[in-house]
């Protein structure tokens, strides 16, 4: 945030939009400068947050053609506050628990669901229809046989979207919190993407094609328009 008047007047912002990606946050105290803060014209203090970002420019301007079978599948991020939650308090609740469970004096919820875990489960056995109230921390489970996880440094889930379909598809688009998938024959580009500085328009140029080999063209784009002829730009 620019302090107000002079400063923001002569800050030489880029009318150009840019892609903008944040790599580092911090707190610091007593700053010069701060991403964020009141709207005042007394200076701040005490800690203050600390925003470092990289910025591009746009990339190339496609368009996704000859398709068949388009679908799009949406993947919005993972809420822990929405997992499934066994109460193997209560009798026969966990006889058949299976997954890995993040557990809390019995009470555990299904990251399986939503995440796919890496981890090693080598800490101690617990019968979660019997013992249940040894369930406390993670845990890889199967059939009310759970296995803790005990060394949590190399213990980490990854959001994955089990509904999306790899079958005879060869082109996938991601667009926000949605993957498009389908059968296509080509990719079409209509600018050159030239590093920091601002793009050029070409001629179309066929920049993939569906030669039956089995490769796939992947992509995340900003912005997706989908047309009635089967084609995406």
């Amino acid at each position: 945030v620019y302090m107000p008047s002079h400063k923001a007047f002569n800050s030489g912002i880029e009318p150009r939009p840019v892609m903008c990606q944040a790599v580092n946050t911090s707190l610091v105290n007593n700053c010069d400068w701060a991403s964020c803060g009141e709207w005042c014209l007394t200076k701040t203090s005490g800690f203050c947050p600390q925003i470092h970002v990289t910025t591009r420019q746009n990339g190339t301007n496609v368009s996704v053609e000859n398709c068949t079978r388009l679908t799009s599948v949406a993947c919005p991020p993972a809420n822990p506050g929405v997992l499934h939650k066994y109460n193997c308090n209560e009798d026969k609740v966990c006889g058949a628990l299976t997954g890995v469970f993040n557990c809390s004096l019995g009470h555990c919820a299904n990251m399986s669901e939503l995440f796919l875990c890496h981890y090693k489960a080598d800490g101690i056995i617990v019968d979660s229809d019997k013992d249940n109230l040894k369930l406390n921390g993670f845990f890889e489970c199967y059939k009310s046989r759970c296995t803790k996880i005990k060394n949590m440094r190399n213990f980490y889930c990854e959001r994955y979207c089990p509904r999306i379909s790899t079958t005879a598809n060869n082109i996938y688009i991601q667009y926000e919190n949605n993957v498009y998938t389908g059968q296509c024959g080509q990719v079409t580009a209509h600018n050159r993407a030239q590093g920091n500085e601002p793009g050029s328009s070409v001629q179309p140029t066929t920049v993939w094609s569906d030669k039956g080999s089995g490769e796939v063209f992947l992509a995340s784009c900003h912005t997706v328009t989908r047309h009635r002829d089967n084609r995406l730009s």
